[in-house]
């Protein structure tokens, strides 16, 4: 899958390096994807879902989900 596995992420950087599972307090490992200038929103529910949705498509983890809803702010 290519991805780079990265150790004990904080919170502020799950943004940053695109970690499929977005949010939480506690440091935690997870994949780094590649976010090819995009960003999402992970502290608000719709852009974790959003990255989520998105980054696990493109990992393989899931089927494809169709686009992503449009969200409002």
């Amino acid at each position: 899958m290519g991805g780079v596995m990265v150790e004990a992420v904080a919170p502020e950087e799950v943004q940053r390096y695109g970690i499929v599972d977005c949010g939480g307090d506690e440091p935690r490992a997870g994949e780094a994807r590649p976010m090819r200038g995009r960003s999402f929103d992970c502290g608000h529910i719709g852009g974790g879902l959003q990255a989520n949705a998105v980054l696990a498509r493109e990992a393989g983890y899931v089927e494809d989900l169709g686009e992503p809803a449009e969200t409002t702010a």
